[in-house]
């Protein structure tokens, strides 16, 4: 940091890509992985398996987006990641019930146009600061009253 090859442009950029990085893990764990505490396979080989597609869904999931991006002229990021995530969740329960696979282009070019009305809402005059949750606890707690 005292190098002065480190101009503060280059530190902003480092922190932007920083931040899509967090954001990244944020979707990946708490919205895909439901905020499980651990991975449900037993053995190392089905550990690898699990871990390989999550985050192949994932990618999917941003290709779908960019791709309905694409059609609106918009920025990738404008489209929310979990209502894109809930949509294609729904729409591959449907697929998979239903049994038409001759539907599936039709469902695809029907899912991107849904996509896009899930555009994420323009905020321009919010005033709140960020607001920290409190972290779940792991482990339900007891607590032990004294006899009076």
């Amino acid at each position: 940091m005292i190098d002065a090859a480190n101009k503060p442009a280059d530190i902003a950029g480092c922190y932007t890509r920083r931040w899509g990085i967090e954001t990244g893990y944020h979707e990946l764990k708490q919205t895909m992985l439901a905020a499980a505490l651990a991975l449900r396979s037993k053995t190392v080989a089905n550990v690898y398996q699990e871990i390989w597609g999550t985050l192949i869904s994932y990618n999917l999931i941003l290709l779908e987006i960019a791709k309905a991006a694409l059609v609106v002229k918009c920025k990738p990021t404008e489209v929310s990641f979990i209502r894109a995530f809930h949509l294609i969740q729904f729409e591959l329960y449907w697929a998979a019930v239903t049994r038409s696979y001759d539907k599936l282009p039709a469902s695809m070019k029907h899912r991107r146009e849904r996509l896009v009305s899930l555009l994420n809402d323009e905020r321009p005059d919010r005033k709140f600061d960020r607001a920290f949750k409190a972290k779940p606890q792991r482990y339900a707690t007891r607590v032990l009253r004294k006899p009076a």
